[in-house]
């Protein structure tokens, strides 16, 4: 059903098929949005990573969302999401495109014994 609404990005890797069959009820309510018309929203995987874990996006114009899913246990899970505007043409054109990449955080998590603890920082200089 997903695929109908979908449109994959141009230039851009597919999403892999297990993210099509394997979302749960809290996903599928985030999508729901571009279940309205075929075609509105925008979907494609890529490298999100340090370490190259791949992770599909889908970017909803309307409501100016972007979308990260990632595995977690097995399943398809919303890893994060950012914002960015239909007001902002040049940007939204540029990612439709395929014209983006990625940056490292300036601020890192801490580890304790090895084990990550995850920051959340108000900004990111």
């Amino acid at each position: 059903m997903l695929r109908r609404y979908l449109h994959p990005r141009e230039n851009s890797a597919a999403p892999p098929e297990s993210w099509w069959q394997g979302m749960g009820k809290r996903e599928m309510y985030t999508v729901a949005n571009c279940l309205g018309a075929v075609g509105q929203c925008t979907v494609w995987s890529m490298p999100m990573t340090l370490e190259g874990e791949v992770a599909v996006l889908l970017f909803d114009p309307k409501a100016g969302k972007l979308y990260l899913f990632a595995q977690r246990q097995g399943r398809w899970a919303i890893a994060g999401a950012g914002y960015l505007s239909e007001s902002n043409f040049e940007k939204v054109g540029k990612l439709l495109l395929g014209q983006l990449g990625t940056r490292p955080k300036r601020w890192l998590d801490l580890t304790v014994d090895g084990q990550r603890v995850p920051i959340n920082y108000d900004t990111q200089p």
